[in-house]
């Protein structure tokens, strides 16, 4: 599996253009190697910029004068300690040195007049060898990576060739070379449907749409570009298994509470007066009878990843719970025993319960919620 570099016109693939933003992205935030530049380096820039506007602020100079010394001083020290690593690592070191070093130089030299003053050195040439050093060592360590063939070599191939993109820009044959690392990389995933007995078959159109959901979304996502999910595959890595045990809705239990009520003086508010006997006033009475109403539905989802020797990888649960309560107040008995705080509970409208597929779907979502963030958190680090 050789790898070479030939010189080519035409632009690199879609795929290639597509992806290597995402991994340089990774790569730049991962390799401490590639944060050379230090704040003095900054620093040094912002007085190149003032100096653009006026090439003659004698203070700026001698700034920049002592500033590039002091700068260069330092990328040299740093580039006779490299400290004993691969060799890759090592060339990428020299090369980042090199390079911010010429970039101090070419900064000096936009400046009018200013590399008389200053006398910047050109590394140009110890740049491009360190370049074309970088260049070889990376094109040997990913035909090597490839050869192995395993995913985590190949992975670190394809982060090499991606490098080596960088050094030499427009080279069609990396195109290939890029595809075929990741290509050995990739882990492909699918999930299967829900499995449901008999008793959820009623909720089929939600459970296909809950699936649905969740396949769109993880392929969706941003998620790795090693990870390939779909629905089917001929050789799955990993294959995702979703079993709904358990889903009952509005199981409904009752609770009633009866309380009596008396009124020794039963006066409506309309003045009427009440019944009298030879021995005086009869009280008013009613009972008064509050049913509460408790509807619990709960939804079971379990998962096993198998992975591609049929062994099970992970095995997960995932539960989800609706509470639905009403509470109706009734009496019987004499009206005017009532206080006005009775009449009012009295007033309180019926709530009517969801129905049986807007409680399912309400299930359905919380396992869908669960099921992706344990999905997700699980391949973000692939």
């Amino acid at each position: 599996m050789k790898i070479e570099i030939r010189k080519a016109d035409r632009m690199l693939s879609y795929i290639t253009r597509i992806l290597t933003p995402v991994i340089c992205i990774i790569f730049l935030q991962c390799s401490s190697q590639k944060n050379i530049q230090q704040p003095e380096d900054n620093s040094f820039e912002k007085q190149i910029n003032k100096l653009q506007k006026n090439p003659r602020d004698e203070k700026t100079i001698s700034s920049v004068s002592k500033q590039y010394k002091s700068l260069q001083q330092s990328h040299l020290v740093r580039l006779n300690e490299v400290p004993p690593a691969t060799l890759t690592n090592k060339n990428e070191i020299i090369y980042e040195e090199y390079k911010a070093l010429q970039q101090l130089y070419i900064s000096i030299q936009s400046i009018p007049g200013l590399a008389i003053t200053v006398k910047p050195v050109d590394y140009s040439e110890e740049l491009n060898t360190a370049k074309e050093n970088l260049a070889k060592t990376l094109i040997s360590e990913s035909e090597n990576l490839l050869n192995n063939g395993d995913k985590a070599s190949c992975r670190k191939s394809y982060y090499n060739l991606l490098k080596l993109q960088e050094l030499r820009p427009g080279v069609p044959y990396l195109t290939d070379k890029l595809k075929e690392s990741l290509q050995c990389a990739l882990i492909n995933i699918i999930i299967h449907e829900p499995v449901t007995d008999a008793k959820h078959s009623h909720y089929n159109t939600d459970i296909r749409e809950f699936y649905k959901a969740i396949l769109q979304n993880m392929q969706n996502q941003n998620t790795p570009v090693f990870i390939s999910i779909g629905s089917e595959s001929p050789d799955p890595d990993e294959s995702i298994k979703l079993e709904l045990t358990q889903f009952d809705i509005g199981i409904i239990t009752k609770d009633n509470n009866s309380r009596d009520a008396v009124n020794n003086q039963p006066y409506t508010s309309g003045g009427r007066r009440s019944t009298t006997s030879g021995t005086g006033t009869t009280p008013a009475s009613a009972t008064i009878t509050t049913t509460r109403t408790l509807s619990n539905s709960t939804g079971t989802l379990k998962m096993e990843i198998i992975g591609r020797n049929q062994n099970v990888i992970d095995k997960q649960e995932f539960a989800a719970t609706y509470e639905w309560n009403s509470e109706i107040n009734t009496y019987t008995g004499d009206r005017r025993a009532l206080t006005a705080n009775d009449r009012s509970q009295l007033r309180n409208p019926v709530k009517n319960p969801p129905t049986d597929n807007e409680i399912a779907s309400i299930l359905l979502k919380q396992l869908k919620e669960k099921i992706l963030s344990y999905l997700q958190s699980r391949y973000a680090g692939f």
